[in-house]
């Protein structure tokens, strides 16, 4: 059975993640590329985001008992499979986890131009992937 405590303190911590990144929305594209500490801050203010709905999509994945995963797409996959996530919530998700992983292991370089677009346009999905828990945490 999930930890009802530890799905609120993981989402606690994406909220404010994600509060993070919403902070800094407020600069300019020329102002994002021309300061490396702010580009610093938001790469890694978006991957503790995405690791920590990695690591919860993980934990309501094992304490439910549902299908087996090896990779963290497969930890999302399985919470679409079980209804607990919709599957455009699940497909955001797993496309988060590659650009996570490019950005935590610096595969190639980093397109900042990319980072700053997410920044700007593209942080709504986990906001619905908060609601989609917290929804499936009532209604269990």
């Amino acid at each position: 059975m999930v930890d009802e405590d530890v799905v609120v303190d993981r989402l606690e911590l994406i909220d404010q993640y994600t509060n993070e990144c919403k902070e800094m929305r407020d600069v300019s594209k020329g102002e994002y590329l021309d300061d490396v500490i702010l580009q610093r801050a938001v790469e890694r203010s978006l991957m503790n985001a995405i690791q920590s709905c990695i690591d919860l999509a993980g934990h309501i994945r094992a304490s439910e008992d549902l299908e087996t995963a090896e990779t963290s797409r497969e930890e999302i996959e399985a919470l679409v499979a079980a209804d607990i996530l919709s599957d455009e919530t699940g497909a955001k998700l797993a496309e988060a986890v590659g650009f996570r992983n490019h950005l935590a292991h610096r595969y190639g370089d980093i397109d900042h131009d990319l980072v700053y677009e997410v920044l700007q346009d593209d942080l709504e999905w986990i906001d619905r992937f908060q609601r989609e828990i917290a929804t499936w945490i009532r209604e269990r």
